[in-house]
């Protein structure tokens, strides 16, 4: 992945990257629930059910994985929203 110094099995897409074409190689793309990889009470800007099932799609259709963060609180709750 991008942390690894390209030193890993595989490769990982930009933040919430869902590539338009097949990419070679054994990669994954993670996404977020929201904008936010942590929990941001500001943030609410959900993505819908059929958006994630369709990033989702997109990426197992062109061979990838598909990551999905969530953010929960401090506490460990997540909001419905994310659920």
């Amino acid at each position: 992945g991008r942390a690894g110094h390209e030193l890993g099995d595989y490769q990982t897409l930009g933040d919430m990257e869902v590539p338009i074409v097949n990419v070679d190689g054994l990669w994954e793309s993670v996404d977020t629930t929201n904008d936010s990889w942590a929990y941001a009470w500001y943030d609410e800007n959900w993505k819908s059910p059929k958006q994630i099932l369709e990033r989702l799609v997109a990426c197992v259709a062109r061979g990838g994985t598909y990551m999905l963060n969530i953010g929960p609180r401090g506490d460990g709750s997540v909001s419905a929203r994310c659920a």
